[in-house]
Order: structure tokens, then C-alpha cells, then sequence
């Protein structure tokens, strides 16, 4: 990467040296990366369907993450640790054990359910032959069909703990899942040098970065609000169930493959 020429004048620091041209591919890289899924996608996706101000925050955390990787790309600090495979295996060995931890975190409260709702059919099943049992000694004729519980899984109430993610939750996982992924890191370190031109000033470096946050941000806040819209029409207890699973397995899937890769 180009750094500024230090006979640089006071006129020439203030010049914006980005052109339209520079502009629209970098707009036009910026939207392909946004578009592009990831860790950062899954969990906006599935804070913004448990509650649109968690996706929010969850979008805000992603995005001051993606930013401190771009500040880290500029200084050299990315580039060091491209250089380092040590280095660079630590933080991708953290995101992975991260995201399997979410996925876990989601998966542990439907383990949990299905747990007790097999212990309480379980009981059912055994009040309900007790209880035909008794009937039958004292009146020869079979219990009726459905006068016992059956155990049943209130979906509602099982799930209303996973519906309540706290907005400093939610900007935290986004903050922390955006700053382990390396590949972050990674594309900043190698677009970013296509696009500061040479003898930047600050006000290149601001325009090319806000330009790839702000299309991170700007995507990551529309699929947050689009989730939060399509689980309002089709919230019930089963789709937060289906919901869940999903997000269990693809946050499990996407930590054994960064640890793998």
C-alpha cells in the first residue's frame, strides 16, 4: 500500500485524489462483498429475526468490527499477521471456537426441551398405564383415550428464553465474531491498495473505507430489518423452533469450517 509522501504539502494533504471512476468500482466491490455470506450474515439474519433492535445492534457490532480491520489494514498490523501464519492461525482458531460456541449456545435451550419433554412423556406414559390399570380393577372397563398429559412441549414457553437477546449481547457477538474472522482482515489487505491512490489523504482513506463499511452496514441493517418483518408474519412456536435448529447448524457448520480451513 502506497503511504503519503512525506514532502506532502498542507494543500496537497487536503486533496481527495479518489476519482468517480475509483469511486464506482470500489461502491461496485463494496456491494459484492456485502452481498457475500458469512459468519456476520447468520447472525444478523438471526437477531433480527428474535428482535429487530437486537439485529440492529448486532449490524452496529458487525460493522465496528469490519472497521477495525480496515484501521488495522492501513496501519500494516493485517499485513504482519498475513505474514505470520502463527499469528494468523491463532485468530481464525478463536473465530471458529467462537462461532461452535453460538451454535452450541443456540442448540443447548432445544436439547434441553426435547430432554424434558421425554421425561414428561415419560411420566405421562406411566401415570396413564397406573392410572387405566386402577380403572380396570375397579370397574373392568379400559381408561378413556386422553384423560392423562401426554407430556407435550409448550413451544411458546420453552422458546421465550431465546426471544430476549439484550442490545449490549447483541453488539458484542457481532463486534467479537466480525473481529475474529480473518478473511476480513484479508480483504481489506487486498482491496484496499487497489483503491488508495498514491499520496493519499486522510480524506481518501475516510472515503474508501466508510464506502466498504458503510455498504457492510447498510446490507447487514436491511437483512436484519427483513428478517425481523418475515418472523412477524410467520412467527408461531414451531418456526422459532425451525428457526433456532437452523442457526445451531449453519453457526456449528461455519465454526468447524474456518477452524478446518
Amino acid at each position: 500500500m502506497a503511504g503519503a509522501h512525506k514532502g506532502c504539502s498542507p494543500r496537497c494533504s487536503e486533496e481527495v485524489l479518489v476519482t468517480l471512476t475509483v469511486f464506482g468500482a470500489l461502491f461496485a466491490a463494496s456491494v459484492g462483498i456485502s452481498v457475500t455470506p458469512g459468519p456476520e450474515t447468520m447472525l444478523v439474519l438471526r437477531y433480527g429475526a428474535l428482535r429487530r433492535r437486537a439485529g440492529l445492534f448486532c449490524t452496529t457490532g458487525t460493522a465496528l468490527g469490519a472497521l477495525g480491520w480496515a484501521v488495522l489494514a492501513i496501519t500494516g498490523v493485517a499485513a504482519i499477521m498475513q505474514r505470520e501464519p502463527a499469528l494468523l492461525a491463532a485468530v481464525k482458531t478463536v473465530g471458529g471456537i467462537y462461532l461452535l460456541f453460538l451454535g452450541a449456545k443456540a442448540a443447548y435451550p432445544l436439547l434441553r426441551s426435547w430432554w424434558a419433554t421425554r421425561r414428561a412423556r415419560s411420566r405421562g406414559g406411566m401415570l396413564t398405564a397406573a392410572t387405566a390399570s386402577g380403572a380396570a380393577a375397579g370397574a373392568g372397563i379400559g381408561a378413556p383415550a386422553g384423560t392423562a398429559s401426554t407430556g407435550a412441549l409448550d413451544l411458546g414457553e420453552v422458546n421465550a428464553s431465546l426471544r430476549t437477546p439484550s442490545a449490549l449481547s447483541s453488539f458484542t457477538t457481532g463486534l467479537f465474531t466480525a473481529l475474529t474472522n480473518p478473511k476480513s482482515g484479508l480483504f481489506f489487505l487486498a482491496v484496499l491498495p487497489t483503491f488508495i491512490p498514491a499520496d493519499p489523504a486522510l480524506l481518501d482513506y475516510a472515503i474508501v473505507v466508510g464506502t466498504i463499511v458503510g455498504c457492510l452496514g447498510l446490507y447487514a441493517a436491511g437483512l436484519a430489518l427483513v428478517a425481523d418483518r418475515v418472523s412477524t408474519l410467520l412467527r408461531t412456536p414451531r418456526a422459532d423452533i425451525v428457526l433456532d435448529i437452523v442457526s445451531a447448524s449453519v453457526l456449528g457448520i461455519l465454526g468447524v469450517l474456518i477452524l478446518a480451513l
